[in-house]
């Protein structure tokens, strides 16, 4: 139900008299348990002291957040509109620590021209937000905590970014165009929007017809932040291209997609430890912050929703092949490899249109080759947990 007074109310000090627009206060509160058993086989780059642990989470199903949209019809077939979306930790009450509106903050127009919108928007990886199409991918999306997680197969794009604009063409027989530019993030000695920054572009093509999706997708990122190799050249941009097809044919929903990219900074990220992300030998905490990168790769996953017993049966399966030459960006030469399987199944019971219990598990396995070394790591994660929408 629309909460509209209650928005306005919480909304009046930033947006002012709202007199002339509808502004609805939305949110999702999802807390609940994860059990994670990491096996590292020796393996330096799994945070080992995970072990076995079992801990309360926010957001497992979908990420805990509250959030304003505002919207004022300006005639002649024009809305201009706003979203400002913020995350936060239902387990501890703790707000994000990237800012207040860290899902998205951002103001758009809308016509017969299309839709151009500008400010904190999701990149084409993310399965949540205006501009985050990645949810054709998976039937579990970025994961259920992280249960069967589409990223955990993919190259390292960041989720968000600031600085972003947009621009979605009118609907043609069910095709829909976007165009994404990211001017990158302002930081010591980085200009946004100059060659310093870190920018990103995405374009995709969107199908939607009765039961059946498609999805393609490109996107870039301009590695200037990330230094040089050994030989002092600047590291090559990061691309990779998305394929994904969904299918309902009524009793159940299938996805299938395949993802390919090259120079990529990082490869297999996980929300349990930032180790995960073998290719960028990154500092837990921060993947993009690499000592070499530049892995290629390919991933394929797929997977079905069955609806079941007044709820949903979700299952995904995945393998990625992925390898990076560390000569190109360290003076010691070590070449890496990795395959992942990757394998979920979770059911989420719907109590009303607004209340969901979910459960799942993940398991893991991976193939680690680095020069002469071989490493078999697995991970194994259990999560439950109680989902409300407002």
């Amino acid at each position: 139900m629309k909460k509209t007074l209650l928005g306005l109310a919480v909304a009046a000090a930033m947006v002012g008299s709202a007199s002339a627009a509808t502004v609805t206060l939305y949110g999702i509160v999802d807390t609940g348990f994860a059990y994670n058993n990491v096996e590292d086989d020796g393996f330096g780059k799994i945070n080992s002291s995970y072990g076995q642990s079992f801990e309360m989470a926010s957001g497992q199903s979908s990420g805990s957040r509250f959030g304003l949209k505002g919207v004022e019809e300006l005639g002649n077939g024009l809305t201009v509109g706003f979203i400002l979306e913020s995350g936060f930790s239902s387990d501890t009450g703790a707000m994000s620590s990237d800012g207040i509106f860290n899902r998205e903050s951002s103001i758009y127009l809308e016509g017969g021209f299309g839709k151009f919108g500008m400010g904190r928007l999701s990149t084409l990886a993310n399965d949540s937000g205006t501009t985050g199409l990645g949810g054709y991918f998976s039937s579990f999306g970025t994961g259920w905590g992280d249960v069967g997680v589409q990223s955990y197969i993919q190259a390292y794009r960041p989720t968000r970014m600031d600085n972003m604009v947009y621009y979605k063409t009118p609907n043609f027989a069910g095709v829909e165009v976007w165009v994404l530019y990211g001017m990158g993030d302002e930081a010591d000695g980085v200009e946004e929007n100059e060659s310093t920054a870190d920018r990103y572009y995405g374009a995709a093509v969107t199908y939607n017809n009765g039961g059946l999706s498609l999805y393609g997708a490109v996107d870039m990122i301009n590695k200037a932040t990330f230094g040089t190799n050994k030989h002092g050249d600047t590291k090559d941009d990061q691309i990779t291209v998305t394929a994904a097809v969904n299918y309902d044919c009524g009793f159940a929903k299938s996805y299938l997609g395949v993802h390919w990219f090259d120079n990529a900074m990082g490869v297999g990220g996980s929300d349990l430890s930032d180790t995960w992300t073998y290719m960028s030998n990154a500092p837990k905490g921060n993947p993009a912050v690499t000592g070499f990168g530049n892995a290629d790769g390919w991933s394929v996953m797929a997977g079905v929703d069955v609806p079941m017993g007044g709820g949903k049966l979700k299952t995904t399966m995945g393998y990625m092949d992925a390898s990076a030459d560390q000569e190109r960006d360290n003076a010691a030469s070590t070449d890496w490899d990795l395959k992942r399987f990757m394998v979920g199944a979770g059911y989420e019971y719907y109590l009303s249109k607004r209340t969901t219990i979910y459960a799942g598990a993940g398991y893991i396995s991976d193939n680690v080759d680095k020069g002469k070394e071989g490493y078999d790591p697995s991970w194994v994660q259990v999560v439950t947990g109680l989902k409300h929408k407002f």
